[in-house]
């Protein structure tokens, strides 16, 4: 079995820390260093590869593919520590060591109950770590490409909408495209501390180097392992009896010279005092350096949606997609959008669409096609694509020591830590729309000629939409530090097994958004004047305020600010997330009586959890004083105390048809300090009707509690205008409305169906392939409705969402309480393919896997609102597939992995657009690994090349323009790098 050892030392591999941009030297010239070491690595390989090919050694590891139950989704059956197809499957041996615990007993993801021979009922995926690492070379990233978990957010994807409450680039479990917070990630069957107030887990702060293998439970898993199993669990188990010590250094590096990105990992592990102790201990370090959108022509294209303005005619859509699709009510320099008489807002004059270049020189604003007011196709108008990968540093370091007493008490304890830092550019400085900067007609700055015209047209002011890319982009810092200590103990008395533990987890987040614009003060700034006792340009409020430090500012052109003008204006704010997470669990399972069919075993336990969590913000970001991205304080916590039990009841034994028949029932009472107590429960049942031949089906209740977030997190306040039904639909203005957390949330309740079956036929060793449906019907989910909605839901008879508005004594309508509410359902439903085939062949070993999904139904609606269907369409493809293909020869290893998403409609009915068909995508990911002779050790040499064929990502995504970035594809769901190469070594002792 080829173990994962680590880089050669035989250089010290070059680094890029920063970019200086597209084209910068200092990249250039270290990209050229990178791009050197590649091609010398590659050679390596290829003559290590030339050199070796033909000498026979050991079956390694291969593909991955799990043995006959685990494909069912099963544990395995028979002795553990022996394969009864060993020869023909090397992987089965990879998922013994990972599914074996100490006594020889079979821990299932899916279930509490340990049970040789017992078949799970609930489908689960196994995915074993090689199988990941040949798919990329980082598990993170490897994960996020599983059909499953499309959706899942990676630590160098940029975030549009950054807060205080998550890092907005952790590694996140999103199964079936439910959402983050209902998937719930384990580490070792045990909750990890969560990454903010969200309650989530940031994945990639786990021991890489140590997962053996990634347990994924697609169905309702809730009174087995509690709340937020909603969609499922992802469950991460580690190799704690590592013996030895394995090392790897990689380095990777886009073919377009940009995304350079090095990663360091090491573990050891010993025994002591004759092997009864157990030490384990591992790090890492990871860093990536950006990639800009600027650096990429798909993404400087500019596609985005425009209203058609023949819509409503026959046959016409209501959405054109266009190319070049710019902002229409800014540039650069400044564009006149506006005029102001009397106090009244005027659009339409002779001053209209006067621009100002880099210089300040006027010109007529150039428009282009389909003008909407606010973008264009075409046209003087400003665009800029948004980042693609942001620069990211981690390091991670964990350990593990247990200590057996003796052969009925163990003891051990966990410790993990991990740091993560990740920087990326967002938005330019924007004065669009009503927001858009007013200069005076007495303004000091303004060119003469606009003066006399504005006071032969009597207008008081002009409004200047403006991009202030001069400037900069604001940047967003993401640093987050995770604590976990874990300490427990495991019992056997008689026949029964105790487990315990207590775990103490936080962690603190910061986010930090540096060369932030201070609102205010830039507009005190933009409204300068002639101070007439010395002659000299200032602003206006300095004149009644000489000391307020304020710098008159020129807002025509692109003049660049001096640094007192920057100065003035600049600033920087911070949000500081810190979650708190404590875990008291006791666990006993065993066998209660056997009869004629088998032993019926079951599980009981308890389980507290108290959690709470916090943001403090910045003073200017508090007041909404910042021009873009502005966090909001928050804070809470509460407690959940847990019992459950589990029981395995063999009901039937036979031969030939119909072998065997198990059941399998859980049930769990949950309180909550919040909202009160509710039980979830499962129902499952097993059959294996020939040899081979399994049907399985499980029937559960689960829930998702709402998080801390959810419940006590930021409010915000905005003033819109609503169409109010009860006064003859007249339009109220400055109508105040409220959003955000509701400490009065109830947790989400879901019914889950999952059958299937799984076939291991024996005419034909080393086949195998499951099939399992699943339906996911959510109810009381946690959704916010617009004012405007919850204001016409009151009048159609909702009295509950009538409490949430406010009325004047003359029955205005004053404010609506826009909160978080329970008013959704969601219902998904689908079908899941493993499938895997291993055979000798060529005098090597060839391992094939093939995982898919469809999805058949993704339907949500709420109170008043028309269900909306998202399945085929946007983020929701309907089919979503992996093929990988791994053949070994002698100490050579080629694994092929090709990644499907489905062709699907590019909006979501009933909308309709002109050009409604995003094409399918194939993504080739090529692994070479060569193993070399060398004593003990297992040194081991790679080469990756994910995006092998360098597939541009099709424009698919609703995007920014409005606010002058762009981005037109979704990176969640496609490739948004490019062909990228790593080379590296493992090495194992």
């Amino acid at each position: 079995m080829i173990s994962r050892p680590a880089a050669m030392p035989c250089q010290r591999y070059p680094r890029i820390r920063s970019a200086r941009g597209p084209g910068g030297s200092k990249v250039r010239a270290r990209e050229r260093e990178v791009l050197k070491l590649i091609n010398m690595l590659a050679c390596c390989s290829i003559i290590a590869i030339s050199a070796t090919s033909a000498a026979a050694q050991t079956a390694p590891t291969g593909l991955g593919t799990v043995p006959d139950d685990a494909v069912a989704g099963t544990a395995p059956t028979g002795t553990p520590g022996q394969s009864q197809t060993e020869s023909l499957e090397p992987a089965a041996s990879a998922e013994r060591e990972s599914a074996s615990s100490t006594d020889g007993d079979i821990i299932v993801t899916g279930s509490r109950v340990v049970s040789n021979g017992y078949q799970a009922p609930t489908p689960i995926t196994v995915v074993g770590s090689q199988d990941l690492r040949n798919a990329a070379p980082n598990l993170t990233e490897a994960l996020r490409q599983l059909p499953q978990l499309t959706g899942s957010t990676g630590p160098s994807t940029p975030s549009f909408t950054p807060g205080g409450s998550v890092s907005s680039t952790s590694s996140t479990a999103n199964l079936r495209n439910l959402g983050i917070t209902r998937t719930l990630v384990l580490l070792d069957g045990r909750r990890p501390p969560a990454s903010g107030v969200t309650g989530t887990a940031d994945i990639s702060m786990f021991p890489q180097q140590l997962i053996k293998r990634v347990d994924i439970v697609t169905g309702g898993a809730s009174a087995a392992y509690g709340s937020d199993a909603v969609a499922g669990v992802v469950n991460f188990v580690l190799d704690t009896k590592f013996r030895g010590v394995m090392g790897e250094l990689r380095n990777g590096i886009s073919t377009h010279g940009d995304g350079h990105s090095w990663a360091a990992e090491a573990s050891a592990g010993f025994g002591f005092d004759d092997d009864r102790g157990s030490i384990v201990i591992s790090g890492s370090i990871n860093e990536q350096a950006p990639v800009d959108g600027r650096a990429r022509e798909w993404a400087n294209r500019g596609w985005a949606m425009v209203p058609n303005p023949l819509s409503g005619q026959a046959g016409q859509p209501q959405l054109l997609l266009r190319e070049n699709v710019n902002l229409a009510a800014a540039t650069y320099g400044g564009l006149i959008t506006g005029m102001r008489r009397d106090g009244t807002r005027i659009t339409t004059g002779p001053l209209r669409d006067i621009q100002f270049g880099a210089d300040g020189s006027q010109s007529a604003y150039r428009h282009g096609e389909l003008f909407t007011g606010t973008v264009e196709v075409g046209g003087d108008g400003p665009r800029y694509p948004a980042a693609i990968v942001s620069e990211l540093n981690a390091k991670n370091i964990f350990g593990h020591a247990e200590y057996e007493f003796s052969n009925n008490f163990s003891v051990f304890a966990e410790g993990a830590y991990g740091y993560s830092r990740s920087e990326y550019p967002l938005l330019a400085p924007f004065f669009i729309g009503t927001a858009a900067l007013v200069v005076q007609a007495d303004n000091a700055f303004l060119p003469d000629n606009l003066r006399n015209a504005m006071a032969a047209n009597g207008y008081s002011a002009i409004e200047l939409g403006k991009v202030d890319m001069t400037f900069g982009q604001n940047r967003v810092t993401n640093t987050t530090k995770t604590l976990n200590l874990t300490a427990g103990f495991k019992a056997t008395v008689g026949q029964f097994t105790i487990d315990g533990y207590y775990e103490h987890g936080e962690s603190r987040y910061l986010l930090e958004t540096s060369n932030q614009r201070i609102n205010a003060n830039t507009r005190l700034a933009a409204d300068a004047v002639v101070n007439p006792a010395t002659g000299q340009i200032v602003c206006r409020s300095s004149l009644t305020n000489p000391d307020n430090g304020c710098v008159a500012w020129n807002p025509f052109g692109q003049t660049p600010m001096t640094a007192e003008q920057r100065a003035y204006q600049q600033g920087a704010g911070f949000a500081r997330s810190i979650a708190k997470q404590d875990v008291v669990a006791l666990t006993v399972r065993g066998n209660l009586f056997s009869t004629w069919a088998g032993d019926v075993a079951a599980a009981v336990g308890a389980e507290y959890r108290d959690m709470s969590g916090t943001i403090t913000v910045d003073p200017i970001s508090q007041g909404i004083g910042f021009v873009a991205t502005n966090p909001q304080p928050s804070g809470g916590g509460y407690n959940v105390k847990e019992a459950f039990g589990e029981v395995l009841v063999p009901l039937y034994r036979g031969d030939n048809f119909l072998q065997s028949i198990d059941f399998n029932g859980a049930i769990r009472r949950t309180d909550y300090s919040t909202s009160g107590g509710v039980t979830t429960w499962k129902l499952g049942l097993t059959s294996e009707v020939v040899s081979g031949l399994r049907l399985r089906g499980t029937y559960s209740q689960d829930i998702r509690a709402p998080n801390i977030g959810d419940l006590f997190g930021p409010r915000s306040r905005n003033v819109v205008a609503i169409v109010d039904p009860f006064n003859n639909n007249l339009v109220t203005q400055n109508v105040f409305t409220f959003t955000g957390s509701n400490p009065d949330l109830l947790p989400e309740r879901a019914k889950t169906i999952a059958a299937g079956l799984s076939y291991r036929p024996e005419f034909l060793p080393g086949l195998g392939f499951s099939v399992d449906y699943y339906k996911i019907k959510i109810d009381d989910a946690i959704q916010t409705l617009s004012a405007q909605q919850l204001v016409n839901q009151c009048f159609a008879g909702d009295q509950g969402l009538c409490a949430l508005t406010v009325r004047g004594a003359d029955g205005r309508l004053t404010d609506v309480n826009g909160v978080a509410l329970n008013i959704a359902t969601v219902d998904i439903s689908g079908i899941d393919f493993d499938a895997s085939y291993q055979t000798r062949f060529a005098g090597g070993q060839l391992s094939l896997r093939g995982i898919a999904t469809y999805l058949d139904n993704y339907t949500q609606e709420a109170r008043g609102v028309a269900a909306v269907q998202y399945a085929g369409t946007g983020s929701f493809p309907s089919w979503r597939a992996n093929l990988q293909a791994t053949y070994t020869s002698g100490g050579t290893t080629i694994a092929i992995q090709e990644r499907f998403i489905g062709a699907h409609r590019r909006v979501i009915p009933p909308v309709t657009i002109d050009q409604d068909h995003v094409p399918a995508v194939f993504y080739t990911n090529l692994t070479i690994r060569q193993q070399i002779e060398a004593g003990n050790a297992k040194p081991e040499l790679f080469l990756s090349i994910n995006n092998l064929f360098d597939k541009d990502p099709p424009p698919s995504d609703t995007n920014n323009i409005s606010l002058g970035t762009s981005r037109v594809v979704d990176p969640l769901l496609y490739d948004t790098i490019g062909r990228y190469i790593t080379v590296g070594g493992r090495i194992r002792f």
